[in-house]
Formats: structure tokens, C-alpha cells, sequence
């Protein structure tokens, strides 16, 4: 895992000095990214942009680069072309830590991950250990998981 290089820096940071950029334009943005592994490209050509409160389902094949794309959203994994940002950000000039403050992501492999006893809990971990007002993120999760009729799953 990638040490903080800006991150340092966003800790002196008012939290809604940087939240703020998310206001504005793409929270996710993504312009000709490309990634292999080894020699198999997993993502060709890939832009999309993802406005603030839009619900996003990424669906695909086995293979197709679903985490893979996550991964580099959230600043694990970093494209070999194109450029990503996240809240006007480009990942390229930021830490993994520092991105942490706007994405977080959970494996799909519960095992690769820390295990709460309840998918609220597992969907809040990030939140929580970044000492956001948990009452806040629990609310919007609450009122998406109603909006998608799921509730009963938390």
C-alpha cells in the first residue's frame, strides 16, 4: 500500500474545505483509461463521469475490470493511460490516503477485507476510522438502502 505523500497536507485541511470540491462537476471522472494485467487488457478506453447522488451499477463479466476500475477510483490500483480524479482531484498527484477521504472500497471477497457483524457497520468502516459524524453517514445509507428497497439487507 502506497504511503501518504499529499495526504499530509489535507490534515490541516478544514474537512469541508476539500468535501467542497465534490460540490462541483464529476465526483468520479474517468478519460481514456487504460489498464492490464501482464499482457491481458482488462480496460480499453474507458470515460465515464459520475455526478454527486447518482447511483452507478457496474456490471460485466467475469474478468471485464469491474474492481479493477474501482480499485483505480479509489487509488489502489493506478491506470497505465488516461487520467482519473475524484472530486476534481487527479489520482495521479494525490495518495491513496488522501483519496480515502472521498471513496472507499470494500472487496468483493469478504475475506480480503474486516468483517463486522452487520453490512451497515462493513458499509460505514471507512467512515468511522475517518471520524466523520456517524450518525450523518448512517442516515444516508438508511435512506439509499430504502430507495433501493433494501433495508432489511443491512
Amino acid at each position: 500500500m502506497m504511503l501518504d505523500t499529499l495526504a499530509d497536507w489535507a490534515t490541516d485541511m478544514d474537512k469541508e474545505d476539500y468535501r467542497d470540491s465534490c460540490r462541483h462537476g464529476a465526483v468520479l471522472k474517468a478519460e481514456d483509461v487504460w489498464f492490464r494485467y501482464e499482457d491481458r487488457y482488462v480496460l480499453r478506453n474507458v470515460s465515464l463521469d459520475i455526478d454527486q447522488g447518482e447511483i452507478v451499477i457496474v456490471m460485466g463479466p467475469n474478468g471485464a475490470g469491474k474492481s479493477t476500475l474501482l480499485k483505480i477510483f479509489s487509488g489502489i490500483l493506478r491506470p497505465e493511460k488516461g487520467d482519473v480524479y475524484v472530486c476534481g482531484y487527479n489520482t495521479k498527484n494525490v495518495s491513496e490516503g488522501f483519496l480515502a477521504k472521498f471513496i472507499g472500497y470494500i472487496h468483493q471477497n469478504p475475506w480480503f477485507h474486516i468483517f463486522n457483524p452487520k453490512v451497515i457497520d462493513e458499509i460505514t468502516f471507512t467512515a468511522r476510522n475517518l471520524g466523520m459524524d456517524i450518525q450523518h453517514i448512517e442516515k444516508n445509507v438508511l435512506d439509499i438502502a430504502t430507495r433501493l428497497d433494501i433495508v432489511d439487507l443491512l
